[in-house]
């Protein structure tokens, strides 16, 4: 029993994920499963982009679970202890998951996060709203697995919700409103002031290191 609501929860969300990914198809065919969407260029072009937007280095690859697993170790290396082991369903749904965060959240591309929001279903736009709210409670550094499976239990919720419970959206949609609200632009700023400060303490480190390698050598 406990193993059915399992796959169950697993399968809504990938239809969500599903969703947010045929986004960008437009005029092309839509991905029927994300292990099409894994075999295709449109995942690592996404993972390649937020490299990109952080002017990181584009790591080199020679398939894309090389690419996959260089991303995780990179940006999520709290899940490194689980994702090498899991089967493939599994690994998608973390990984696409992850992905979905970085570039809506995370990195907050804008040419990604805020095209063709609209081609969403708005049930599932409230699911994804959720989703990345949660995400953003949890914090950087402590996405394990059990983390990011709860976020998606929670945010799947909304399924099961009324939509006569949330505040309206307005013309742009559930998830444009989120992408332009307070909450993802203030965890952005506190992102990248993470992210200055501990280059200044590298680079005072690394002076330090120098000092003392000048006075032993005197």
């Amino acid at each position: 029993m406990e193993q059915k609501r399992h796959c169950k929860w697993k399968k809504k969300w990938c239809s969500v994920i599903l969703s947010w990914v045929n986004s960008f198809q437009e005029d092309l065919d839509s991905f029927p499963s994300l292990s099409c969407v894994k075999d295709s260029e449109f995942l690592p072009s996404l993972i390649i982009k937020i490299y990109e937007s952080e002017k990181r280095e584009v790591p080199c690859f020679r398939n894309i679970d090389e690419l996959s697993n260089t991303f995780m170790k990179d940006y999520f290396p709290e899940c490194m202890t689980d994702f090498p082991n899991l089967e493939s369903e599994e690994k998608n749904v973390i990984l696409f998951s992850l992905i979905m965060y970085s570039v809506c959240i995370k990195c907050k591309i804008p040419d990604i996060c805020n095209r063709n929001c609209n081609f969403i279903d708005s049930t599932k736009q409230i699911v994804l709203t959720r989703f990345f709210e949660k995400m953003i409670e949890i914090g950087d550094g402590r996405f394990t697995k059990q983390n990011l499976y709860e976020a998606i239990r929670s945010s799947l919720g909304a399924l099961s919700s009324s939509r006569d419970s949330y505040s309206p959206a307005s013309s742009s949609g559930f998830l444009k409103d989120f992408f332009n609200s307070p909450t993802v632009y203030n965890q952005k700023n506190k992102d990248n002031e993470i992210k200055r400060l501990k280059a200044a303490l590298e680079e005072e480190l690394n002076e330090k290191a120098e000092l003392l390698e000048k006075n032993q050598s005197l």
